[in-house]
């Protein structure tokens, strides 16, 4: 994955290309954006919320701490995505968030949020219609990874991230940052050992192959789009 000048992503982000065409300039530069390194946190909870924020370019697990430590996952957020927390649910964040690949995350805080908006209400409609769209995707990618078994769900999860986050060289798509069974367990709401489980048996089937540094390496894209077990495919 190629992370590209910062400021620059956000020129291009579809959530500044929604805007009203005048008034994108002058949103950027009231923008805070900032690139984050895999396991990096972004978010703590309690922090205060200065404002609408979303994911330009990675990946960010959101998670709440226990009073042990443990991590518990609440939920991914994807290249794109908005933090509806930060359209008025309250003043501080109640979870923790952290990368899991390289992240440009950007956030416009509030005082310009609303300064824009007074003097141009299509600010708030345009936004507003494209965090719905993001909630009507979101909820249709959720339901169709609940539609599926374990492995699969894998399959489809590690498909998305290699199409989004992946680094094309001549022997496939490379995942060139940390992805750990514990991670995947977190995407597919299952728990570590049933992923590394899934992992090794997807491994062995040919579906991909470990590198060094949890680095994971995809050697055909397409095969991951139709999982078949070896006892279907000896049927």
């Amino acid at each position: 994955m190629r992370q590209q000048d910062p400021q620059q992503t956000l020129k291009d982000s579809k959530l500044i290309a929604c805007l009203p065409r005048g008034i994108r300039d002058e949103f950027v530069s009231r923008c805070k954006i900032r690139v984050y390194e895999p396991r990096e946190r972004i978010l703590i909870a309690g922090d205060p919320i200065i404002g609408p924020s979303w994911v330009e370019q990675g990946l960010v697990r959101v998670y709440l701490t226990g009073d042990t430590g443990e991590e518990h996952p609440l939920t991914f957020t994807w290249p794109g995505e908005v933090a509806l927390p930060t359209f008025g649910s309250g003043p501080e964040w109640r979870a923790d968030a952290k990368a899991v690949a390289p992240t440009t995350h950007a956030a416009i805080p509030r005082v310009a949020f609303v300064d824009l908006a007074e003097h141009n209400s299509a600010i708030s409609l345009a936004l507003l219609e494209y965090a719905t769209i993001l909630v009507w995707r979101r909820q249709h990618w959720d339901a169709q990874l609940r539609a599926l078994t374990l492995r699969p769900r894998i399959l489809q999860i590690l498909g998305r991230i290699a199409d989004e986050l992946g680094t094309p060289t001549a022997e496939g798509i490379l995942l060139d940052f940390p992805l750990t069974h514990g991670t995947l367990a977190c995407a597919t709401v299952s728990s570590r050992d049933e992923a590394s489980r899934a992992m090794r048996d997807l491994e062995e089937w040919g579906y991909y192959q470990s590198r060094p540094r949890h680095r994971i390496l995809i050697p055909d894209r397409e095969r991951l789009r139709t999982y078949v077990s070896p006892e279907q495919a000896e049927a």
